[in-house]
């Protein structure tokens, strides 16, 4: 009896080291050149410049542990704009807008970072509007130790309450800037307030404050990627004014 007994621990112990799964959460970085680190619960904006043609957001995904381990994803559709439409790839699958969960993990060896292998996609099919999708990250089944992030899909002017005071309120120039670029208020605010710069995934990279007496602010953009960006004003939690420009050097 006591060699089957030894026997049958001895083939049960391979199986728990293969397939358990350390417990800790994933880290996620935004894709590109000069990623950023992401913290759980953060927020990303991210503003569709043609609403004929889907916007594309890639996350890079990292273990931080020294085993590999077996990453899984899935998202969670907040609210959506009616009509519009909304997909993930998570490694080499890709899940249509009625899947919230992928079904295949991506093996991720330890202290390694994988590019790209999530993929969100928006389609505003020219519907206005913010559509919000919360997106996660675990290892294995611990979806305890989740790691979330919550992405605003903004297209159209009714996306952004009291956006729009006027088109020429907050202008910018050169565009396309390369060295220094400079800020122009049409009128002075009535309060301080910012001009915010952000990148396309709507990661902040500049904050200007904003006095109710100047006009004009200028900035160095010299050490900012080439690309397309978004600036805006912000005033007591308003959003007077947001539009495109582009980083060339």
């Amino acid at each position: 009896m006591k060699k089957i007994l030894l026997l049958f621990v001895w083939l049960i112990l391979p199986a728990v080291v293969v397939f358990s799964q350390p417990k800790g959460t994933l880290e996620i970085y935004t894709s590109g050149p000069n990623p950023v680190k992401l913290v759980d619960g953060q927020e990303l904006t991210v503003e569709v410049p043609n609403g004929n043609t889907p916007v594309q957001l890639f996350l890079d995904v990292r273990n931080p542990t020294a085993v590999n381990v077996s990453a899984l994803a899935r998202k969670w559709s907040v609210s959506l704009v009616p009509h519009s439409s909304n997909e993930f790839c998570w490694g080499d699958y890709c899940y249509p807008p009625e899947d919230s969960i992928a079904r295949h993990p991506v093996i991720i060896p330890a202290n390694t970072t994988v590019k790209e292998k999530f993929d969100a996609r928006y389609f505003a099919y020219n519907h206005e509007g913010e559509t919000k999708i919360t997106y996660g990250f675990y290892i294995g089944s611990e979806t305890t130790d989740i790691i979330k992030i919550k992405v605003i899909y903004r297209f159209g002017s009714s996306g952004i309450e009291d956006q729009l005071v006027s088109e020429k309120f907050l202008t910018a120039f050169p565009d396309p800037a390369s060295s220094k670029m400079t800020f122009r208020l049409q009128e002075p605010l009535k309060s301080a307030g910012k001009i915010v710069l952000r990148s396309l995934l709507g990661v902040t990279v500049m904050e200007i404050p904003v006095q109710s007496s100047t006009l004009d602010y200028t900035a160095n953009v010299s050490n900012l990627k080439n690309g397309v960006y978004f600036y805006a004003i912000e005033t007591n939690g308003r959003i007077l004014a947001n539009h495109k420009m582009i980083i060339h050097h």
